[in-house]
């Protein structure tokens, strides 16, 4: 019983302290896991909140996941170090999930030669298809296909807006 109410006192401290503790403490405070999924709040160096990501390893080197900022603006990311894309070389790719299908042009770049982020905005139905679990299927120009599984997404979303929602305050 009294460990109760000391984990409640906790999360309600957690609670009111909001950005300022964002801000005073290192980012490991805002780590969390959620099954195969790992996320952190990301700040910059004067410690000012940027976006929460929640992200996975997948299959052949590849991992993946995304990110959300205090806007509730969101971003797929994939990653092999394998890679070597040019940098700000632009995209196009297909999303596909369940019913959802959309095609983000132009706002596809490479941030560095072994990642890209594809910036969706703030899309509330992918949200909630992502959530939903399943299979997301990203498809390029050519042969650029890459099939995400999203088992266990449900929980790691959840973990992923309570993290924006906590860090992200202004």
């Amino acid at each position: 019983m009294r460990a109760g109410r000391i984990s409640f006192g906790v999360v309600v401290a957690l609670a009111l302290a909001g950005p300022a503790l964002a801000q005073t403490q290192t980012p490991a405070i805002a780590a969390f896991k959620s099954g195969a999924w790992t996320g952190r709040a990301q700040f910059d160096a004067q410690q000012n909140f940027e976006y929460c990501i929640v992200y996975r390893s997948g299959t052949d080197g590849i991992e993946y996941g995304f990110r959300v900022n205090n806007q509730l603006g969101m971003m797929v990311g994939l990653s092999n170090r394998a890679w070597n894309m040019q940098p700000s070389t632009g995209y196009e790719f297909s999303l596909e999930l369940g019913d959802y299908k959309k095609t983000h042009r132009g706002a596809v770049s490479a941030e560095h030669r072994s990642t890209l982020w594809i910036n969706v905005g703030n899309d509330a139905d992918l949200r909630r298809a992502i959530a939903g679990g399943g299979t997301l299927n990203l498809v390029g120009k050519g042969n650029a296909r890459f099939v995400l599984n999203l088992g266990g997404s449900d929980n790691a979303m959840r973990k992923l807006l309570t993290c924006t929602a906590l860090f992200g305050v202004e």
